[in-house]
């Protein structure tokens, strides 16, 4: 078995490197302090990824999100259900705590490294403004995968799942499993949902590189995280300079770049600050500064 990541991150530390200098990045704290700190040190959280044995309830919830697109992942988180199931009964300490660490890991190492394999090399293309991976169909319906899966992957929305389960006050259902078995088949739908409604995309440059960002990193700009928005579009800044928008509106055409002015920019970052979970992350000390809660 290979090395256990014991603190994974919900935010991809190579996502975050345009904002750094020598590794290290502005970071506001719950509203409160501002660290100058390695990007190794932020958007994490001891075994956040973990798989913990789950009720029969738990599973049958998760196979009906699944139904139909995310039947054969459901079949894998069965499999590993069972086994932890089995430690119980499991005489061979050793292979018992194998089969812990591997359901802890698995999530990080098999299924997040995968999607970030594939959104490497997308921003590496959309950093020098070049659309060209949107004409493959293929390529095209990745990277609203990938999105997707960024979306649906960070500690505001596996909280939000936890407080929706907390409100129908059953014992059996614990949002933090069920983020687990769901959080794979919700971001494929909204995925397959931004392709074949042939959703647009474009980005937006700021003048200055005044561009801000947070451990919620891509946000549905209609979307405070409490209910179901009726309406799904998203804005992701990529760099200090770059966002994508993701959009059905005139005013965000396809595969354009559109030059916006520090004014505009700074709705943006207000934005994403207000809709960030505990973490606001900027090249620039003086663009958090306006954030701290006194």
């Amino acid at each position: 078995m290979g090395a256990i990541t014991k603190q994974p991150h919900y935010v991809y530390r190579k996502y975050l490197r345009p904002w750094t200098l020598n590794e290290k990045i502005y970071c506001l704290m719950n509203n409160k302090k501002i660290i100058f700190t390695n990007i190794m040190n932020i958007g994490k959280e001891n075994y956040f990824y973990e798989f913990k044995l789950c009720t029969d309830k738990e599973i049958e919830l998760g196979k009906y999100f699944a139904e139909n697109y995310c039947d054969s992942l459901m079949h894998i988180y069965e499999k590993i259900n069972n086994a932890l199931k089995g430690t119980y009964n499991l005489s061979d300490s050793i292979r018992k705590n194998e089969i812990i660490e591997f359901a802890r890991q698995s999530e990080e190492k098999y299924f997040n490294c995968i999607v970030e394999d594939r959104l490497k090399p997308t921003l590496n293309l959309l950093y020098k403004e070049d659309f060209s991976f949107l004409e493959n169909e293929v390529n095209s319906m990745q990277f609203f995968h990938t999105i997707a899966e960024q979306y649906c992957r960070t500690k505001k929305i596996k909280e939000n799942t936890q407080n929706m389960c907390s409100k129908l006050g059953d014992s059996d259902i614990r949002g933090e499993n069920l983020w687990i078995l769901i959080r794979h088949s919700i971001a494929f739908k909204i995925g397959l949902s931004l392709f074949e409604e042939k959703y647009q995309v474009c980005l937006l440059k700021s003048k200055n590189g005044n561009f801000i960002t947070s451990d919620q990193p891509i946000i549905n700009f209609h979307s405070d995280f409490d209910g179901i928005p009726d309406e799904f579009e998203l804005y992701y800044p990529i760099s200090p300079s770059l966002a994508i928008m993701v959009s059905k509106q005139e005013k965000y055409p396809d595969k354009k770049v559109i030059t916006i002015d520090d004014d505009e920019a700074i709705k943006w970052n207000d934005l994403i600050a207000r809709l960030s979970h505990s973490q606001i992350y900027s090249h620039k000390k003086e663009l958090l500064e306006k954030y701290i809660i006194k």
